[in-house]
């Protein structure tokens, strides 16, 4: 409701839409001009320019922009006594809506017609635009709350479908960690193992160092398995840092890996030691008996 600063920016709009070269700016500019004008009072700028605008409106396309070209050209043309024009406009607006199955366009063509008829003194019809403007109402509200509840059923879905979603991870989460229990008990049965048959049957030091090596390689893919989600976070998805990281990992287990090794080792060589003076202790028991 500023007319002076409407018509400035109004007159900016034609300068960009004729400088855009695109007709939906321009006959947007062109009726939004009619509409300043009027605000302005200046009856005949306001109608050069609704003119030009409804020379253009047949090339337009777009229901949202048509509504608001006519629904200005109508007000103007009612505040300004031209009845048969504005029923012209509101008949077109109308079958528009009828054609494009817009209820929005059909409800404001059915409300100007019964303002024309209303203007005109003709009852009976502005009495039929009327209930015509209150049926396609009741239509808008009635699709609104079908909306509303497509809304909710779709809403229900996606709720539906993340709640599955959620299960399945937990579920994929729980077998995750069944197995990296599995995986840590097969490590520690296999390093007890070890220790057992070291100190009992296994008497090759060679076959102690290669069953080292594998333990050692069991160890690191294991670790390996339970710090990658770990390491992405923190590296953000970079193969060098995690490259360098796993490189750390290795570089920890390593001299553990030797120094459990020469440990054993050392335990192995006792123990054939002690094997072995077992078993001569036995022989020349033997041959005293003997």
């Amino acid at each position: 409701r500023q007319p002076d600063s409407a018509l400035h920016y109004a007159l900016l709009f034609t300068e960009s839409s004729n400088r855009a070269e695109k007709s939906n700016l321009q006959f947007n500019a062109l009726f939004s001009n009619g509409a300043a004008y009027a605000l302005n009072n200046d009856t005949e700028m306001a109608t050069l320019y609704f003119k030009r605008a409804k020379n253009m409106a047949g090339s337009v396309r777009i229901n949202a922009l048509l509504a608001s070209y006519y629904s200005q050209y109508i007000k103007f043309l009612l505040n300004n006594n031209d009845v048969i024009e504005a029923k012209n406009l509101s008949a077109q607006l109308l079958n528009l809506g009828q054609v494009s199955n817009n209820n929005t366009l059909k409800l404001a063509g059915a409300g100007f017609m019964q303002q024309v008829f209303d203007s005109l003194h003709h009852t009976d019809s502005a009495y039929y635009y009327s209930r015509m403007e209150a049926k396609i109402n009741a239509e808008i509200f009635s699709q609104n709350n079908i909306n509303k509840m497509q809304a909710l059923a779709f809403n229900e879905q996606i709720r539906n479908i993340e709640k599955q979603v959620k299960e399945l991870e937990e579920e994929q989460q729980r077998k995750q960690n069944i197995q990296y229990s599995l995986l840590a008990l097969g490590i520690i049965t296999f390093v007890i193992t070890f220790l057992f048959l070291s100190r009992r049957h296994i008497t090759n030091t060679k076959l102690i160092r290669f069953l080292g090596v594998v333990a050692l390689l069991v160890v690191f893919e294991f670790l390996n398995l339970l710090l990658h989600p770990f390491l992405e976070r923190i590296t953000h998805h970079s193969p060098v840092l995690m490259l360098l990281a796993l490189v750390c990992i290795a570089a920890l287990l390593v001299p553990l890996h030797h120094k459990s090794e020469k440990w054993a080792t050392h335990k192995l060589v006792e123990k054939n030691k002690a094997i072995r003076l077992a078993a001569a202790k036995k022989t020349i028991e033997k041959l005293e008996k003997e």
